[in-house]
């Protein structure tokens, strides 16, 4: 026999608008969330549709910033909770037995990527760990093969390491697919690029790319160029090359096999240096940099891709002069 208290509280769910319900899940935590799919099955389906995140509004709640390698940096929350949505500290990796050491590498749509080695491993077994930091759920992947370590003991590899360099991206897109993928370049000389490795999540094993050499990526000639910045938008990494040899700009596109997907050109072509490239609002965002000499940056440029089959760039509010203050407000007075 049903309770009249239990059925009072379905009608009143059953009532409530569909822009309000979105407006009240969104703002809930993932845990939380969860315990919610059991109210209804209506309630369960709009949580579990993996398209949700296209569904609720956006809400930015906090931000890491200054972390980079053995150093989280710190996390700003922005939600006025008393206690921070994440633990910055990673306590929930860090205390574990099965992790001795890890360097924060990037993060992707609310996941984040560590490299990985334990300190009685080889140079080359360095791997990784995805993880959700809001829910504390974390998972490996192995190494690829060949994965150097920057702070290697082994003197004799010293000059090899520094002549090679290895990139390592995350790529996560809760609106297309509940997997991830990690695409990782191989450039000697800083330049060079010589080899590509992807991973699956739904594979979980590593893949070679053996079209390296082939004809989409010898559209870039000698691929002389500099991989500086990237980040993944629509499924593909997006990464901002500089070719030193013409002094040119551009930003490629990337699938999860490893295949050059789309290059786009560069609007500025002021000799400027694009020095950030990431996604805000549906759209891919790049930033650029004027140097006045090899030390002070005296102006920064924003761009938006407002529509990226026709590769239209919007420069938003002209150029920014205010990084010259940063910079005099550091130097000392005469």
């Amino acid at each position: 026999m049903d309770c009249p208290k239990t059925k009072g509280i379905e009608a009143a769910v059953a009532c409530l608008p569909d822009d309000a319900l979105e407006g009240i899940l969104s703002r809930l935590r993932a845990k939380p969330l969860l315990r919610f799919k059991c109210v209804s099955k209506a309630w369960c389906g709009l949580i579990a549709d993996r398209l949700r995140c296209r569904k609720f509004p956006q809400n930015l709640v906090g931000f890491f910033i200054g972390g980079r390698g053995e150093n989280f940096g710190d996390f700003i929350d922005l939600s006025g909770r008393p206690v921070p949505l994440v633990d910055p500290s990673f306590s929930f990796l860090t205390n574990s037995q099965e992790i001795e050491k890890i360097v924060l590498l990037g993060s992707c749509n609310g996941l984040v990527l560590f490299g990985h080695r334990r300190v009685s491993d080889n140079y080359d077994t360095l791997g990784y760990i995805v993880c959700n930091p809001t829910t504390e759920q974390w998972v490996t992947v192995p190494s690829s093969g060949w994965t150097p370590w920057e702070d290697s003991e082994d003197e004799e590899n010293q000059d090899d390491v520094q002549a090679e360099r290895l990139d390592t991206y995350l790529i996560f897109d809760p609106a297309v697919s509940p997997h991830f993928q990690l695409v990782q370049l191989l450039s000697l000389d800083l330049y060079d690029l010589e080899e590509v490795h992807t991973f699956s999540s739904v594979t979980g094993a590593w893949r070679q790319h053996e079209g390296i050499h082939g004809q989409a990526w010898k559209q870039w000639g000698s691929m002389a160029m500099a991989i500086s910045v990237a980040c993944a938008f629509n499924g593909m990494l997006h990464m901002s090359i500089h070719f030193h040899d013409s002094n040119l700009n551009m930003i490629v596109a990337v699938d999860g096999e490893g295949e050059p997907f789309k290059t786009m050109h560069w609007p500025d072509d002021s000799g400027r240096v694009v020095f950030f490239v990431g996604q805000s609002q549906g759209h891919l965002h790049c930033m650029s940099v004027h140097t006045g000499d090899l030390v002070q940056m005296t102006q920064l440029s924003i761009w938006v891709l407002e529509d990226y089959d026709a590769e239209k760039w919007v420069l938003i509010e002209g150029q920014c002069e205010l990084l010259p203050a940063v910079w005099k407000n550091e130097m000392p007075l005469p």
